[in-house]
This record gives structure tokens, sequence and C-alpha cells, in this order.
């Protein structure tokens, strides 16, 4: 059991937090992820805003049997690249950011949260 009558108050009080102290309140720490996950979002939705495409290729060879694999006739090769198709009807890809309105402003909004 905790003996209520052996605690007492310090004597000065201080006037002001320090720092570190208002750093470790959970609703400051979960603000700041918040923070950090709208950061994110702005990243990947400009990043989406442009094109993208990937360039592959493949070699090799084939043959009726395993001696006919060295022949020069039964190689082949392939390239090519791949561009995704926009979305929508205008033929562009309409910004994630006008959609989400995620802004590093509206990341850390909740009751008495102040950044």
């Amino acid at each position: 059991m905790i003996d209520l009558a052996g605690l007492s108050l310090p004597v000065d009080l201080p006037v002001s937090l320090p720092s570190d102290l208002v750093r470790q309140r959970p609703d400051i720490l979960s603000a700041k992820a918040q923070l950090h996950v709208a950061s994110a979002n702005i990243g990947v939705s400009t990043a989406a805003m442009f094109p993208n495409f990937s360039l592959s290729g493949a070699y090799g060879a084939a043959g009726s049997s395993l001696g006919n694999l060295s022949a020069a006739n039964g190689r082949f090769w392939s390239i090519g690249p791949s561009f995704p198709t926009p979305e929508g009807a205008s033929g562009f890809r309409d910004p994630p950011m006008a959609q989400q309105r995620v802004t590093p402003h509206s990341a850390g909004k909740g009751p008495g949260v102040v950044l």
C-alpha cells in the first residue's frame, strides 16, 4: 500500500514545464506521428502526379532437344516499355492531393493539441 501521508509536494513549483517533459506527452507524440504521416502522404501524392514507366527485357534459348539449346537459331530476346494507363476520362491523372486535401497543418488537428 502507498502511504499518502508520507508524500509531500515540492516547496517551489515551477511556473512552466521543461520542454523535454512536454515532448513526452502522449498527445504531443501522437500529433508528431500524424504530422510525419501527412508529410509522407504529400510526397506520395506529388509523386503520383508524374508519369511512370518500366522497361523490361528477356533473353533465352529454346530447342527441341538438349543439344539444340546451343544453336544460334534457338536464341531469343525481347525488350519493351510499359506505361500504365492514366485514370479519369480526361486522359490525365487527377492529383490525389486534390482528393485528400492533406496538409501538414491539418495533420495534428485534434481536441486540445497545439504544436
